[in-house]
């Protein structure tokens, strides 16, 4: 599928922008990410901007295309070229596609449509930058380094997340259903790291989700430079703070959670959190309740909230439903065992005045003058008397909303994000 417009304005810069997936709907926090960036630079009328990407979901995929064409056509006028993607099904073959989709070795999500079409755009037009979104195009990078290795492009790469702890954590979760298969996919996971820190080496600059990663980075790369990009993903208005106090004062003890659960790092943790932290918020408050919608949500962990005490199963919400359902609420949960990325839940609560509570491993890299908002913990006992707290105490939650909205007005909002690559584009294209 190719969607062009008029053509190209030759008094502008030429930006590629490169991406595996298409980031819409942007229902997770991968998609809010990546449209986020998509359009900070859609949204410059100082270049000409051609996207490649693959298709995901014929039907909603061009629907999402057409309203993004309408947009920005006037702005950027983007071109874009979007592959036909492939998916097995088979649940026989679903360890050895991930290993052969995670293996850089192997090419990762590299099919021949998409090696044309990069070949004829990169023979036809002359571009000032590259930008590679998120973990997912390392193998279309990887692709384009080996295969052009005279380019004088200056090379950019957004990254959501350390991929090589992600693919580790993986590993080590299919082993353990595919026993046979462990050796093979310790060894892909083993590779796949070493690859993944050969590609940051080679780009002309890496910018990270959040400090912790930066400094990953540039442990691995300590010749390069590396720093955070803003965390522009939302365009709303802030909610009311005035009103957002008054109704924190008459907020029912409830707790709300929001997830994809078919991710086992969230499916792990909402399982540990119901039967280890819960029990004791009820003895500790009797009237609290638990609310948990989302995707993904098995039969088993069906059954566990409604065997639960007073937990109830909301499921599955449409896009339109998530702010409400988060802006409504007297207090979040987030609690993830694994992964990184961009802490969405939180930013979420944040961008909606929510209180919210959070292990440790849900608010790892979050800059330290909010994270020092959001106390977090690990063990049952202690994350239990905070959430109970928190349930509690109308203080403590107005403490956290009167923090949020000041770092959204000064992080989160996407004119932060847009004024950042701007800086950018200025610099490198």
């Amino acid at each position: 599928m190719v969607k062009k417009q008029k053509p190209l304005n030759v008094n502008k810069k030429n930006i590629f922008f490169i991406t595996s997936f298409w980031p819409y709907p942007n229902r997770g926090g991968g998609h809010i990410a990546g449209s986020s960036i998509l359009e900070s630079f859609a949204n410059n009328k100082n270049i000409n901007l051609t996207i490649i990407t693959y298709q995901q979901t014929e039907v909603t995929d061009a629907k999402d295309l057409t309203n993004f064409l309408e947009k920005y056509k006037t702005i950027s006028n983007p071109q874009i070229y979007m592959i036909k993607h492939t998916r097995v099904r088979n649940p026989i073959m679903i360890p050895l596609f991930w290993l052969k989709q995670t293996s850089y070795f192997l090419e990762r999500d590299i099919n021949k449509p998409l090696k044309k079409t990069l070949g004829k755009l990169l023979k036809e037009q002359q571009f000032d930058l590259m930008v590679f979104d998120r973990d997912l195009s390392l193998g279309i990078a990887n692709h384009i380094f080996k295969a052009y290795p005279d380019l004088k492009t200056n090379t950019i790469y957004f990254s959501h997340n350390i991929e090589c702890d992600i693919t580790k954590n993986q590993a080590k979760k299919l082993s353990k259903k595919y026993l046979p298969l462990a050796p093979l996919l310790y060894l892909d996971s083993l590779l796949f790291c070493i690859k993944e820190k050969q590609l940051i080496k080679k780009f002309t600059r890496t910018y990270a989700i959040s400090e912790t990663d930066a400094k990953y980075f540039a442990k691995i790369a300590p010749k390069k430079k590396f720093e955070t990009y803003p965390w522009g993903f939302f365009t709303k208005p802030l909610p009311d703070l005035q009103n957002k106090l008054s109704k924190n004062k008459m907020s029912w003890p409830i707790l709300r959670t929001l997830d994809t659960y078919s991710w086992y790092p969230n499916y792990e943790g909402i399982v540990w959190f119901l039967k280890r932290v819960w029990p004791i918020v009820i003895k500790l408050h009797p009237k609290a309740h638990i609310q948990i919608a989302g995707r993904g949500i098995n039969q088993t962990l069906a059954n566990l909230i409604n065997s639960t005490r007073n937990a109830e199963l909301v499921g599955y919400l449409e896009p339109e439903e998530v702010d409400p359902y988060v802006k409504n609420a007297p207090l979040m949960l987030t609690v993830v065992h694994g992964g990184s990325g961009i802490k969405i839940k939180v930013l979420r609560a944040i961008a909606n005045l929510t209180p919210i509570i959070a292990n440790c491993q849900a608010t790892k890299g979050l800059p330290k003058d909010i994270q020092k908002h959001i106390p977090c913990f690990e063990s049952p006992k202690k994350l239990a008397k905070h959430t109970a707290q928190m349930l509690k105490s109308a203080e403590k939650r107005a403490e956290q909303i009167k923090a949020f909205s000041t770092f959204y007005k000064n992080n989160l909002h996407r004119k932060n994000l847009e004024t950042f690559i701007q800086k950018i584009i200025k610099k490198y294209a």
